[in-house]
This record gives structure tokens, C-alpha cells and sequence, in this order.
């Protein structure tokens, strides 16, 4: 059996690009929804699996159970088109992201009029739009409806992956593999969503409990200067937020 899970673990990796793809921020249309100008939805999910026999405490997250912290990118349709999968529970999400060749790509084009979205686990960039801390005014407040509206599809995306397969459900006990086999399986499940998307398979009625949505951990800000550009840009945002408010 675990030959056999190997091997399809193997096999849907190396065919993982053509079902996981980043669209190009010069040649693809940006995602219709409540949000202006949207690439795509960033986030991340906690896989749970037994503790490692080296390096134990690297793995232990905020919840104090050992897991992988899996950065995923969907669209609003709930495709999955950026996955990372390598780091372990106690690497903060803005670590994940900034080592990560999503964030060499878009730091290196500087995308104009495009953004992804994340919460404020993540660093506001030019091409990152997070949620205002403190909201002034009717604009801003609304500006962080719309981020929170927008990012929904990613948290009903986290939630679909748990109900497909519910191993990544830490309610149901954890993963009994190795870190890297885990981050095989994980990256299995997000290539078999997407080409059920595609075939719109129906996804079965849930037995049991629903599992627990996103996030499932304590947010951890990040600890990182903000360039004066990226505020810029937001601003720009919320202006034309309290534009379209009249």
C-alpha cells in the first residue's frame, strides 16, 4: 500500500503545473467580484501530522499541535492556482509568502492595477492588499467589507478541501507521515480539487460534523516596514471606494 501511495503521490506531482497555474498578471483579466482589480485570493491552512523525530518544536503552530502551514492561492471560483508546501507549523504566514517564488514573481514585475488579497497575517505590498487596521471613516470601512467579502471564496475554497478529503481535517486526528510526504498528500488534494472543479463532480452531502473553517489559527502579524508605495496604493483604492459611494 505505501508503494502504491507513493507512486500516485509521485505522479500527480509532476502534473501538477497543468492543473496549478498563477495567471499572468500581463495577460489575464482580473477576477470579476466585490473587489477592483483581483489576481487572486491568499491564505493558508494547517495540515496536522504526528511529531516529527527531529526538529519537533519547528512544527509545533500557535495551537499547539504539530502541522505543515500550506500557503494557497484561489480564485473566486475556488480554483486553486498557487500552492506552497514546504514549511512547518511555527513558520509565520508572512515568512511562508516572502520565501516563497510567488512573491519573487510579483516583486520582481510590480503589477499595476493588479493586487492579490490576504488578511493581516500578510504584509501590505504594491501587489498585496490587506484589511486596514483601523478603519477612518465610512471609506475605509467599507473598503474592509469588500477585502472581507472577497476573501469569502477563499475561505469556502479551505473549507471544500477539508470536506473532499478529510485527512487535511485536524478534527479527525493528524497525518501519520513524514513532514515531505504530507506536503505530497496535500498537494495531491489541491490537484484533484481543481480537476473536480472542472468536471463539476458533486461534492457529497457531509457526514458528520462540517469542518472547522479557515483560519483555524491566532493571526500572526507581521513584524515589517511598510513601504510609503504600497499605502499609496491602497489609498488609491479607498479613494475610488469613496467615489463609488458618491
Amino acid at each position: 500500500m505505501s508503494n502504491c501511495l507513493a507512486q500516485f503521490l509521485e505522479a500527480l506531482q509532476r502534473r501538477a503545473a497543468r492543473y496549478i497555474a498563477f495567471p499572468s498578471p500581463g495577460r489575464s483579466a482580473p477576477h470579476p467580484g466585490p473587489f477592483p482589480g483581483v489576481l487572486g485570493l491568499l491564505g493558508s491552512m494547517h495540515v496536522a501530522l504526528r511529531a516529527p523525530s527531529e526538529n519537533e518544536l519547528a512544527f509545533r503552530n500557535a495551537r499547539n499541535f504539530h502541522s505543515m502551514n500550506m500557503q494557497v492561492v484561489c480564485d473566486a471560483a475556488g480554483a486553486i492556482t498557487n500552492v506552497v508546501a514546504k514549511f512547518p507549523g511555527s513558520c509565520p504566514n508572512a515568512a511562508v509568502l516572502e520565501n516563497s517564488a510567488l512573491a519573487r514573481l510579483l516583486d520582481g514585475m510590480r503589477p499595476e492595477g493588479v493586487w492579490v488579497l490576504g488578511d493581516r497575517s500578510y504584509p501590505l505590498k504594491t501587489w498585496l492588499m490587506t484589511p486596514i487596521l483601523f478603519p477612518c471613516g465610512p471609506a475605509e470601512e467599507r473598503y474592509n467589507a469588500l477585502h472581507h467579502q472577497a476573501l469569502s471564496a477563499l475561505r469556502h475554497t479551505l473549507t471544500l478541501l477539508k470536506r473532499r478529503f478529510r485527512c487535511l481535517d485536524a478534527a479527525g486526528g493528524c497525518l501519520q507521515y513524514t513532514p515531505q510526504k504530507v506536503c505530497q498528500i496535500f498537494l495531491a488534494c489541491c490537484v484533484l480539487h481543481n480537476i473536480a472543479l472542472r468536471r463539476r463532480m458533486p461534492l457529497e452531502p457531509p457526514d458528520g460534523p462540517e469542518p472547522d473553517p479557515e483560519p483555524e489559527l491566532p493571526l500572526q502579524a507581521p513584524h515589517v516596514q511598510i513601504s510609503s508605495e504600497a499605502r499609496a496604493v491602497r489609498a488609491r483604492i479607498v479613494q475610488q471606494v469613496r467615489d463609488s459611494m458618491g
